[in-house]
């Protein structure tokens, strides 16, 4: 059996990210996973690391 890869994104912070979420809706439209890429979106934008949005569309 393969061994579980190390997350990049630790489980407390899932944990917390999904506190008072409705995980039956996460990836619904508008859901938690939209929020997500939204939030990961400006932050990127606002870091100016423009150019990496362009590789990989949203």
């Amino acid at each position: 059996m393969a061994t579980r890869k190390q997350p990049t994104i630790s489980d407390d912070l899932l944990d917390q990210l999904l506190a008072g979420a409705d995980a039956k809706t996460a990836f619904a439209k508008d859901g938690l996973h939209d929020e997500l890429k939204k939030a990961f979106a400006e932050r990127t934008l606002n870091a100016g690391a423009a150019p990496l949005c362009a590789i990989a569309p949203l």
